[in-house]
């Protein structure tokens, strides 16, 4: 896609100006989404499985593609016990 990182980067220099605004602003409620927040609180732990998960569970050892594929994906953190 052609522009692409530039839309992408004014679409974030948005969404961060929103966010740092003192008044109340329909992007700060979005924010305020319980399952937003609880996604912050764990991001960390997303970002360090997310790529074990992806390299292990592939279209080859799955036979999955897609939408199942990545439904698979998701619930893979939640079906382990560590």
């Amino acid at each position: 896609m052609r522009g692409g990182p530039r839309r992408i980067a004014m679409v974030l220099l948005v969404v961060l100006a929103a966010v740092a605004q003192a008044d109340p602003n329909p992007l700060a409620v979005v924010f305020r989404w319980r399952p937003l927040v609880g996604l912050g609180w764990i991001s960390y732990g997303v970002y360090l499985w997310h790529w074990p998960i992806t390299v292990w569970l592939d279209e080859s050892s799955t036979g999955l593609q897609g939408w199942l594929l990545f439904g698979v994906r998701c619930a893979a953190p939640w079906r382990c016990r560590w």
